[in-house]
């Protein structure tokens, strides 16, 4: 009886480990995070040594590029119920690395964005995170 407790454990405690299986369920978490304005559920799929870095057209002719760390409590700072987004395109290179562009509405904005992610220890993080704010 302990023994088939224990598996059972076991078992319930690696499904919630491992809650997202594809680099899509990832960005869902990442969406959340915005919608909820939760930097903690944000960070838990951003990696720590990543960067974003924004492009917006002919005012701005080189791209400027931060951590992860330091744009994420600016972006969770007000929270949007209404933020959503899609995939457009995934390219998974190995079963360990996946591109994925992403249309993105968040605060009345429409973004594209460009994911890098590696799969680490069985989770999917974004490594860089490229975007661009699309005109109406």
């Amino acid at each position: 009886m302990f023994r088939t407790l224990s598996c059972i454990a076991l078992l319930v405690a690696c499904a919630g480990a491992s809650a997202q299986q594809t680099p899509a369920e990832a960005l869902e978490d990442y969406v959340g995070g915005l919608r909820n304005g939760d930097t903690a559920q944000l960070l838990r799929v951003l990696h720590s040594a990543g960067q974003v870095c924004f492009q917006s057209g002919p005012t701005r002719p080189a791209p400027t590029c931060e951590s992860f760390a330091s744009a994420a409590p600016r972006w969770t700072a007000t929270a949007d119920p209404n933020a959503h987004g899609k995939v457009l395109h995934q390219h998974d290179a190995t079963p360990t690395m996946s591109t994925i562009t992403y249309e993105l509405h968040v605060r009345n904005t429409h973004f594209i964005d460009q994911f890098l992610m590696y799969r680490i220890d069985g989770r999917w993080w974004i490594m860089a995170k490229n975007t661009e704010i699309v005109p109406d």
